[in-house]
Formats: structure tokens, sequence, C-alpha cells
């Protein structure tokens, strides 16, 4: 199916903004809309999908047809998340006819080069193309006429060649590809990398450097002589190295604007109250959304175990130091009797007087841990009773955090629950892939089918997800891994008294290593962190 992206411009305010918005006049459903394109950007698709069919309906009534075209567009973009593919075509044909500004048209174009991908039909690569060269066909007239937008508009032509790139090199992967195509794909990354770091976007920039290193390995693969392959190698060697010297240039950059230490401090603590202001109202208004109630006061817990943490005067050391033995322990005593003789009045008073500064500062960090602990405990509680064991991971990582080594019971217990977790949401994106067209076999389908249950339900339990996962457990044996047991936590106590476990665990940035030993009934080692 061929789609013609052309641009129609919806004349715009003297403010600048199309049909008359302003930050400080947002009507209700462009207010809904900004949401909706919020809640898609974090994968909350039950939400977006009740605010913008609220927001399609009211801009048809209104008349407001910018917001139509955008509800028709975010709308198609949910389509694809649902793999709905087909639906999204005909919601971008739809919108497009409206028409919108030159973001419009960008936007419009890549999530039409993503359904066109996604549908894995035959001359996918010359729709693609054809779909880039339209858009930027449109966009350079603009640029045309709006020489003051120069920096804009051509960074939306480089991005969609970019996009369209390395859409060409995933399609040739699967296939044979010939030099000559490999070499095509790299003169356009490479022209594109260049256009974006003239034009100042430096991590865009970098990324298009990456795809080009990983086009240049791959044709590499593909070279006739040793000597070619190795320059291959070479010249993606080097342009990795750039990659990541413009990202140091950024951190860099960014390290030097944040503001001195004080003003820092004093915006880290008004922000972590904002922080758990707005999460506290999610989780309240989220009754009906069991997955966002407990993303939410995941997320609470880590606010508050952040908070302890860095308010708490014995966090530093007791991070880094080891614990003292008992002859060290008296010899410190005995330090500090003779130091306590040599003091003067003045400085015992100043000494109390900070010692009981430090003591209040250690009872509420420890408060607010143990409000910490029992947020996380509910999100995890939530997790395993309503089949959100991709939230688990992230969750028991931050209770370890609280537990550490000074409960090496929960410590061992969340640690084997962070290793379901993960079991569970690495088998679950290898049987999506595998089972991505619905038209291969019966447990394709069921499986399509209990993600959109999932995701038009927010979680909650019904008769026709039960029967769908019924079903599934039956012809697949690899789907009764995407679920734990509910009572996973009470399991260590039905094991034999006398029963050890070693457990290991790398982070998710694989720098760090949890492990533990669980000795049932009798003692365990605590989680402890080491260097890869």
């Amino acid at each position: 199916m061929m789609f013609n992206v052309s641009l129609t411009l919806i004349p715009q305010t003297a403010d600048g903004d199309p049909c008359g918005w302003t930050a400080s006049a947002l009507s209700p459903h462009q207010l809904w809309l900004a949401k909706a394109d919020v809640c898609l950007s974090l994968n909350l698709f039950q939400p977006a999908k009740v605010l913008l069919t609220h927001t399609h309906l009211t801009a048809q009534e209104l008349g407001d047809q910018l917001s139509l075209a955008k509800s028709l567009l975010l709308l198609a973009v949910l389509a694809n998340h649902e793999q709905r593919f087909g639906e999204a075509l005909a919601l971008l044909q739809e919108a497009q006819e409206i028409g919108g500004d030159e973001e419009f048209c960008f936007l419009l174009a890549q999530t039409l080069q993503m359904t066109v991908v996604e549908q894995e039909e035959q001359e996918t690569h010359h729709q693609v193309c054809a779909i880039t060269e339209q858009a930027c066909r449109a966009i350079r007239a603009v640029l045309e006429q709006r020489g003051n937008r120069a920096s804009v508009l051509r960074f939306f032509i480089a991005s969609l060649q970019t996009r369209a790139a390395v859409f060409h090199q995933h399609l040739l992967i699967s296939a044979n590809p010939s030099v000559e195509m490999l070499i095509s794909v790299c003169d356009t990354l490479k022209h594109t990398a260049a256009e974006l770091l003239q034009l100042g976007y430096r991590t865009h920039s970098a990324e298009a450097m990456l795809e080009h290193a990983n086009t240049l390995r791959i044709l590499a693969v593909h070279s006739s002589s040793a000597e070619e392959k190795q320059r291959h190698l070479l010249d993606a060697f080097s342009l990795m190295k750039s990659a990541v010297s413009l990202q140091e240039q950024v951190l860099t950059d960014v390290l030097n604007v944040l503001p001195p230490h004080e003003d820092w401090s004093a915006v880290g603590r008004s922000l972590a109250q904002e922080v758990l202001t707005h999460l506290t109202a999610v989780s309240s208004l989220s009754p009906d959304c069991v997955e966002t109630r407990a993303r939410s006061l995941g997320m609470i817990g880590r606010c508050l175990r952040i908070l302890a943490q860095q308010r708490d005067p014995l966090y530093p050391s007791a991070l880094w130091t080891e614990p003292d033995t008992d002859q060290e322990r008296e010899q410190n005593q005995e330090d500090n009797e003779d130091q306590q003789v040599k003091m003067n009045e003045t400085e015992k008073k100043q000494y109390a007087g900070k010692r009981a500064e430090l003591q209040s500062e250690r009872r509420a960090a420890q408060r607010l841990l143990a409000q910490a602990c029992e947020t996380l405990s509910q999100a995890v509680s939530l997790s395993l009773q309503h089949d959100l064991p991709h939230l688990l991971p992230r969750i028991c990582t931050d209770l370890l955090e609280c537990h550490g080594q000074f409960d090496p019971g929960a410590s061992g217990q969340y640690l084997a629950l962070l290793q379901s977790g993960v079991c569970c949401a690495e088998m679950s994106s290898v049987l999506h892939s595998i089972c991505s067209s619905v038209g291969e076999s019966q447990t394709c389908a069921l499986l399509n089918l209990r993600r959109k249950l999932l995701s038009s339900q927010g979680h909650r339990p019904s008769g026709a997800l039960t029967a769908v996962n019924q079903e599934l457990s039956a012809l697949s044996k690899a789907f009764t891994h995407l679920t734990i047991n509910p009572n996973h936590l009470r399991i260590l106590g039905e094991m034999p008294p006398d029963f050890k476990i070693l457990l290991l665990q790398h982070s998710e940035d694989r720098w760090d290593g949890l492990n533990s030993i669980i000795e049932i009934y009798i003692h365990a080692f605590g989680t402890c962190f080491y260097p890869k």
C-alpha cells in the first residue's frame, strides 16, 4: 500500500500557536491531548486511550481541526503499540487529510515509517523511501518560506532520513544485502550525522554515528578481502569513539551548568516534596488501573528511600566502611575516654549539641526508610496479585537498598523475587518477538489477544482474560513462565531447615553484582555489592 505524505498548513495566530493555543488558556480537550502524549511516552496505554477518545469526540464537536488531527495521529501511535497496523494506517490517512503544521508532518511521517515497517509487507523499503522523500520535500517547501525556522526544519529532515536509513539497515540484515545497498546506508548516515552535529543536536548525531558504525560492521562481514574488512572495522571503531566523545561533551556541559551545591540542595529538597505530591495524587486517582498504582507506589517508595539515605548521617560510612572488630571497638572507646578528659565545658556542650542533631537526623532517616519499605512492600503485593512481573525487578532493587546487610533474610527473599521478575520479563520479550504475527498459530493469536486485554482493562481480572490464560497454559509450556506465584515470598518457609540457596544477580547496567546466601531458619549472609 503506497501512502502519499502531503503538508496542509493550518494558519497560526500572532502568538505563533495554531488554533490560538497559549500556555495560559488551554482548553480541557487540549490538556487531555497533552496528557495522552505523556501517557504514551510512559507506555500507559489504557489512560491514553481514554483521554484520546474524549479528545477526538470533543474536537469534532468544537471543530478544532488541529486537535482532531493530533488526536488521530496519537490514536495511530497507540494502534501501532497494540499491533493494529491496518487501523493505524487508516487513522494516519484521516489525520493527513485534515493537515497540520511542519511538526505535525514530521510526526506523521515518523509514525507512518514505523507502521509500514512493522507490517512486514513486500516492497517495505520502497514504501519507507517514498514516505521519507515526500515528507522531506514538503518540509523543504516550508523551509523556503520560513527561513527563521531553518534549524528546526533541517533537523526534521535529517532525523527522518536517519530513521529511514536505520529501517533500511534492519531490513537488509534479514535479507541477503548487497554491498552497494550497505554503502548507500552508510553514505546517508554519514551525511545525517554531520548535519545533526552542525545543527547542534549532538546526541542525535552520536546515535547516527553508532548506526553508521553498526552498518560498517555488517559491511565488513560481506567484504571480499581481509584488507577491506579490516578497513571497515577500523572505521566503525573510529566512529564509535567519536560518538562516545560527543556524549562525554554533552555530559560535561550539563555538569558545568549545574548550580552551586547549596542551591542544588535546596532544589533537591523542594523537588522531592513535589515529586511525592504528584505520585501520591497519581496513586489515589488510579483506583481502576492496577499497573499505574503499583508503578506509582514503587516510585514513591524509591523517592522515600533516596530521601532517607540522603538524610541519614551514617549512610556513607555504612556503605563503605567495614564493621569494627571487638578489639578495634575497645580501642576506640579508650581513645574516646581520653579525649573526653581533655575537653573543656564549651567543647562538651558543642559536642552534645552536634550529637543530638545527628541522632535526630538518624531517627528521621529511619522513619523515612520504614515508610519506604512499607510502600515498596505494597507495590510488590499489588504486582504479585495482579500479574505484573515486569515491575518487580526495579521495586525489589529498591527493597534491597532498604534492607541491605541489616536484614539479610528479607534481602535474600527480595533478591530471589528480583530474579524471578527478570526471568519473566525476558521470557515475555522472547515470546512476543517470536509470536508477533497473529496469523502464525493459535498460540500467537492468543498471546496478542492477551496483550490487548491487559492493555484495555488495566490489568484488572476478567472472565475473558482468565479463559485466555487457561488456554495458553494448556497450549504452551513457555507461557507458564510468564507469571510468578503470588506466594513467592512464602516459598522459603516450605523448604527443609538445612537447605541453603546461593543467589547471584547482575544489576541492570551489569556493573554491580548482587549476591546472597540464604540458610533457612538459621541465618543469612546479606546482600552486598561488588564490581563486576
